[in-house]
């Protein structure tokens, strides 16, 4: 019994020791796998890290290079880049350079006009001297008409003035320039006609005569008759040859008497009719009168041979190239040349701005009794009824150009 309960300890010690051994050896097993990964794990760690160092080898190599492009880049970029601004720089210099150089020509410019201004006279105190007929050459809104009440003003003096203007294309019409200056002004050639032989009937000596030059007082006393014909050319068209005749002896009348009775003849016309001027009037005396140029008038008539004779207009006409401008014609040692003078009424005017600087008032005066009615008809539409002062009587040698 005790030989068998030894013998069943002795299998049940055996049964231990195998199960211990198993687990030994499973241990082992365990063991050697994890051994096994841990190998793994360690080669696989040797090939990231050779990985690893290829990596940065190869980032390396290629941040080089990177830094050898960019360093090239730059380069380019900053030789690219300091020729645009040195050429920038050298634009905004010519710009500056000549910004400069226009400011120095408008300051030259500026104090050529100023020295010349000084010399300028006003179309006024050119005539003042002496009264003649004259002749304004200029196309339209040249300002033509507004000369010619400044040249009235200036010979009618503090005695005023009786103007009346032929005008075919606009005379009668309220949106004139001439009804604008309130001068009377017709479209009807015959019915200034019949005003101009009623002028001429009282250029004779006897009691109706107009006052003689050499009877001073008297003289300054009455207004001055101005006759203005726009346009003469157009104007006498419609005159048939015996009315034409009539015309040519009125010119011939007020050229030869005209200036002596205060009684003054004025032609309004493009430059292209001047030459035709004399045959229309047939009188051959037009050399005789005032030539006074405005603008494309006076551009035209300055030749070579004119701007020649005189620095005064060739600068005239270069300073004032956008300006209104006027000049007078004359005859000197020289021969024939042109004064420049201010433009009667858009001086400091540029050629677009048409509205005028200055507008003369007209010294209108009560028409004579023996004017013909329908003239004395247009004369009273402009006259005010009440307290106007140019229909006051002015006294003989009571005026002031009487008085001196």
């Amino acid at each position: 019994l005790e030989f068998q309960k030894n013998q069943g300890d002795l299998n049940n010690l055996k049964d231990q020791l195998r199960m211990e051994r198993d687990n030994i050896i499973s241990e082992k097993l365990q063991i050697a796998e994890s051994k096994g990964r841990v190998e793994n794990m360690n080669t696989r760690l040797m090939e990231q890290s050779q990985l690893m160092r290829e990596l940065q080898h190869d980032l390396k190599i290629r941040e080089e290079e990177s830094e050898r492009a960019i360093e090239e880049e730059f380069q380019k970029g900053y030789q690219t880049g300091v020729q645009v601004a040195t050429t920038q720089w050298s634009v905004e210099r010519e710009k500056l350079l000549l910004q400069v150089e226009r400011l120095k020509v408008r300051v030259s410019q500026k104090e050529a006009i100023a020295a010349l201004e000084k010399r300028l006279l006003e179309l006024r105190d050119v005539i003042k001297t002496e009264r003649k007929p004259f002749i304004i050459v200029g196309s339209q809104g040249s300002g033509k008409a507004l000369a010619a009440a400044e040249i009235a003003n200036c010979y009618g003096g503090s005695a005023g003035v009786l103007p009346f203007v032929l005008d075919i294309s606009e005379g009668g019409s309220d949106a004139s320039t001439w009804h604008k200056l309130k001068i009377p002004n017709t479209a009807d050639p015959r019915l200034f006609l019949s005003w101009m032989e009623t002028i001429v009937a009282h250029l004779e000596p006897g009691e109706q005569a107009l006052p003689f030059r050499n009877e001073r007082a008297k003289y300054d006393a009455v207004p001055a008759i101005v006759i203005l014909i726009d346009e003469l050319m157009t104007c006498i068209n419609d005159l048939d040859k015996e009315e034409h005749e009539r015309f040519v002896n009125c010119m011939k009348a007020f050229e030869s008497r005209g200036n002596k009775r205060k009684v003054f003849v004025g032609f309004l016309t493009q430059n292209a009719q001047i030459q035709n001027l004399n045959k229309v009037t047939n009188t051959g005396r037009l050399e005789l009168f005032y030539h006074i140029y405005l603008n494309d008038g006076l551009i035209a008539r300055c030749s070579k041979e004119i701007l020649d004779k005189s620095d005064d207009l060739r600068d005239y006409i270069e300073l004032y190239r956008e300006n209104y401008k006027a000049g007078i014609g004359y005859k000197n040692a020289k021969g024939d040349t042109i004064k420049p003078i201010k433009h009667p009424s858009h001086w400091g005017n540029k050629i677009d701005q048409t509205f005028p600087a200055r507008v003369p008032e007209v010294k209108l005066k009560k028409p004579y009794d023996w004017f013909p009615p329908r003239v004395r008809e247009l004369f009273n539409t402009y006259l005010e009824k009440e307290g106007d002062p140019v229909e006051e009587e002015i006294e003989d040698g009571k005026s002031e150009e009487g008085i001196s």
